[in-house]
């Protein structure tokens, strides 16, 4: 299959860029290029500016080249940018754009300190032929490989920080009242806590992480990894099936182990949100103080740990 290369770098490096390929134009953008059998790499320089602006120019010439009929024929796209000039969620390019990688143009020939990217880079721009091609494709598919065991992470963060403070709470209350004995819980004392709470909108909250979720699947992830990760983590994706059914009462749509997790878990979050503090303490009792929605982020946080774990 035909592939197309992206290169994108910045006008003090011209005179490297310059060695090699074709002059030209796309969209008014000069850049240089070179066929190699079927693939084809392009290099351009993104405009200049703060690095905000780059970022935002940049993309747009690339939202451009996927758009432009010239590259239509290539169904895989590689891209390779100085970094932080992209946004990657937005390129255009859809399933075709199957890895990326930002990379730095620093650290001299044979000093073992180079940019990988840039290193396999430099050598095809010395050799442009299919082997330095494929090097340089291998390069970026690499680092890709690197920076998507960060993503995971980062995912992970996002999510635990919606819900680990309620989570928090649940365990301090109950153990407060575990501390002091049975007497020892305070229905006042709960709700004042629980008014942090009662403007919460607890459905929203767990569909946002369900579309944290999808989205990093969907514009982060190249085909072979978005059908590991819906393996992974289906359980957890069935969170828009859940709410929806709870909204319905039509629980026989969804996996019936997360229609009964995060049903208590959503069921244990609105009887905090509307401060009825003696319910929360029985749900809390009746589990001996595991409450659902730390259940709900421990399962969560297994699975994409088990993702990070395979692909770090």
């Amino acid at each position: 299959m035909p592939r197309l290369l992206i290169i994108v770098t910045y006008s003090g490096y011209t005179y490297i860029w310059n060695k090699m390929g074709i002059q030209g134009q796309i969209d008014n953008v000069d850049c240089q290029y070179t066929n190699i059998n079927n693939d084809l790499i392009l290099v351009f320089c993104h405009p200049p500016g703060d690095v905000p602006r780059q970022r935002e120019e940049t993309t747009k010439i690339i939202q451009s080249i996927s758009k432009n009929s010239d590259f239509a024929t290539y169904s895989e796209v590689h891209i390779a940018a100085h970094r932080g000039r992209v946004d990657w969620k937005n390129t255009g390019f859809g399933e075709r754009l199957k890895a990326y990688a930002d990379f730095d143009h620093w650290g001299d020939e044979g000093s073992g300190g180079r940019d990988s990217v840039y290193d396999a880079i430099l050598d095809f721009i010395k050799n442009p032929n299919s082997d330095n091609f494929d090097r340089v494709v291998e390069a970026v598919k690499k680092k890709y490989e690197l920076t998507y065991a960060r993503r995971l992470s980062i995912l992970k963060h996002r999510i635990m920080h919606m819900f680990s403070p309620v989570d928090n709470d649940l365990q301090m209350l109950w153990d407060g009242s575990v501390m002091t004995g049975r007497g020892g819980f305070n229905p006042e004392k709960w709700r004042e806590i629980a008014k942090i709470y009662k403007d919460m909108d607890w459905k929203t909250n767990f569909c946002e992480a369900l579309e944290l979720i999808e989205n990093f699947i969907e514009k982060d992830l190249n085909e072979d990894k978005k059908q590991k990760a819906n393996e992974k983590l289906d359980l957890i994706k069935n969170t828009k099936v859940l709410m929806k059914c709870v909204r319905q009462n039509e629980l026989d749509r969804a996996n019936v182990e997360l229609i009964k997790l995060l049903l208590d878990a959503y069921t244990l979050l609105e009887l905090l949100k509307n401060g009825k503090m003696n319910d929360v303490y029985k749900v809390l009792e009746s589990k001996k103080g595991l409450n659902s929605v730390h259940e709900w982020l421990a399962k969560l946080d297994d699975m994409l740990e088990e993702l990070i774990k395979e692909e770090a």
